[in-house]
């Protein structure tokens, strides 16, 4: 089989990848392992204009953003699907200290602070942020409709990629029944066993995530509490999550789980049901440093990896980068 570009992983990276790839011309296939613990499918999956709690804007976002949209909307023509939708973020302060913190920071062209005591029957003793322009991303629908459509329309194989499969001829990759003129790599965790990109600043933590059903909670916002709460699907909220950097396994942290039902159920008024507790090793760099590059001696080698919490905002625009150094 021959291909323009063999994409390993379908992971956020993977799947911006292979999109703009396409909507270039280009063939391509991807290698997915679909491994369980799959971080982009644990993902918030939001849009956020906000950097930390120190309300800093995220550097050069109206950029991020405009890519985004862009290529998001891209993909929601070809599958039909509706895959982006702009979400107010309504931040609860948990203390006063909180509050102070952000009114110092304040800027109507990105949020705006109230003093009330509730909204919308919610406990908010100190009040809440309204932060603009962001958004959520179906992403469960992203992932599984995108794979269905490479599937349909150019090739993918559910496996582990096997790296001593790989060889280089020709100036071509050959991988096993593969040939491609160029390949990248957006494999996640898998990253850190690459053989062709050593030495890299890769670290990773683990991280739970709880997906409850909150009946009565209006599900047009994104919400921040002690954790962040983002609506899926009618009354199905992703929350979560915490961040582990040292641990032996990726077993629930089932303590962790009844504390965080237990500090949002203090602020609600509805009655929350958790649907599935599920845990993620995520991929990511020291100084949360993108690594969007080419390989030092195969300029038709790429690498894609090392998100982190923004892979969803930022990916666009790092994957447009390396295909244009890629000159794909």
């Amino acid at each position: 089989m021959k291909l323009d570009v063999l994409i390993v992983g379908q992971g956020i990276a993977g799947t911006i990848a292979s999109y703009q790839l396409i909507n270039k011309g280009y063939t391509v296939g991807i290698i997915d392992n679909a491994k369980q613990h799959l971080s982009s499918q644990l993902a918030s999956a939001i849009i956020n204009p906000l950097s930390g709690k120190k309300w800093n804007q995220v550097a050069q976002f109206d950029k991020f953003l405009s890519d985004s949209l862009l290529y998001y909307k891209g993909i929601e023509k070809i599958l039909n699907q509706s895959i982006i939708k702009p979400k107010n973020h309504i931040y609860f302060f948990q203390s006063k200290e909180e509050q102070l913190v952000a009114k110092q920071q304040i800027n109507p062209e990105w949020f705006t602070i109230s003093e009330e005591k509730a909204f919308k029957n919610i406990n908010s003793p100190y009040g809440f942020a309204q932060i603009k322009h962001c958004y959520s991303i179906a992403q469960d629908l992203l992932f599984e409709k995108w794979k269905q459509y490479i599937a349909q329309h150019y090739y993918i194989e559910n496996t582990l990629f096997e790296y001593q499969e790989l060889k280089h001829i020709n100036n071509q990759w050959h991988y096993k029944d593969i040939q491609s003129n160029a390949i990248i790599f957006c494999e996640g965790i898998n990253a850190i066993n690459n053989p062709y990109f050593k030495d890299l600043p890769f670290t990773k933590n683990r991280g739970d995530v709880l997906y409850v059903n909150i009946a009565g909670l209006d599900n047009n916002y994104i919400y921040s509490f002690k954790e962040r709460l983002v609506p899926i699907k009618n009354q199905l909220f992703w929350l979560g999550s915490n961040h582990t950097w040292e641990y032996t396994d990726l077993l629930k942290n089932e303590e962790w789980a009844i504390s965080c039902i237990q500090d949002l159920q203090d602020q609600l008024p509805y009655p929350i049901q958790l649907i599935e507790h599920k845990v993620a090793e995520r991929p990511t760099s020291i100084g949360q440093q993108i690594m969007a590059m080419q390989h030092k001696d195969y300029s038709n080698m790429g690498l894609l990896n090392g998100l982190g919490t923004r892979g969803f905002l930022q990916a666009s625009t790092h994957c447009k980068d390396l295909l244009a150094k890629m000159q794909l």
